[in-house]
């Protein structure tokens, strides 16, 4: 059976925005947009998922976030979303107050300090799983969307026709923390939230 395609990262690092490239590249995910979180691929436990759930992934893209991981003997591919620690500690705690989480602005340095440690996490477990990966910087879906494209197309094996469809995805605009809410737009255009 065909490899499971495991977008990993920590949150706010674009694993949603990658889950939706996949999606308009015609690739079937798990879950739906714009967020593509299933709950038991999306638990935050630091443990592997069960063989039987990771197998639900086989033939498929799926979200996985860390500190979750790949259990061993399911055969996967990874694209590997990073992002600048501060600015996605700076998301992070933004997008609490979105949901009501009492997430101050005094947690940034402490987020921050763990988005730094753990930023390798998925391609030291890649590389222990003997699996393939791709490292998908946030700024760079951001800032170059088409070369990022190409790149994730190259790497899945996926025709060139799709990486439009891929590009069209994404909104230019910096790769910084957004000032607003932007990510929100997007999960209340598909009725998530109020």
């Amino acid at each position: 059976m065909t490899a499971a395609t495991v977008v990993y990262g920590l949150g706010r690092s674009g694993t949603s925005l990658l889950m939706q490239m996949l999606h308009a590249a015609g690739l079937e995910c798990l879950g739906s947009g714009p967020g593509f979180e299933v709950g038991e691929f999306a638990t935050y436990k630091p443990k592997p998922l069960g063989r039987h759930v990771a197998r639900k992934a086989l033939g498929k893209a799926v979200k996985v976030l860390h500190p979750t991981t790949w259990p061993e003997g399911v055969s996967a591919r990874f694209l590997l979303t990073t992002r600048d620690p501060h600015e996605q500690a700076k998301s992070m705690v933004k997008f609490g107050h979105v949901f009501g989480l009492a997430v101050g602005p005094a947690a940034a340095p402490a987020l921050e300090g763990i988005n730094r440690r753990d930023r390798d996490a998925g391609q030291a477990m890649a590389t222990a799983l003997g699996m393939p990966f791709l490292v998908v910087p946030f700024e760079a879906l951001i800032e170059t969307p088409g070369q990022s494209a190409i790149q994730i197309a190259r790497f899945l094996e996926l025709p060139m026709a799709r990486v439009p469809s891929m590009v069209a995805q994404v909104r230019r605009r910096t790769s910084k923390c957004f000032p607003g809410i932007f990510e929100i737009d997007l999960f209340r255009q598909a009725g998530a939230v109020p």
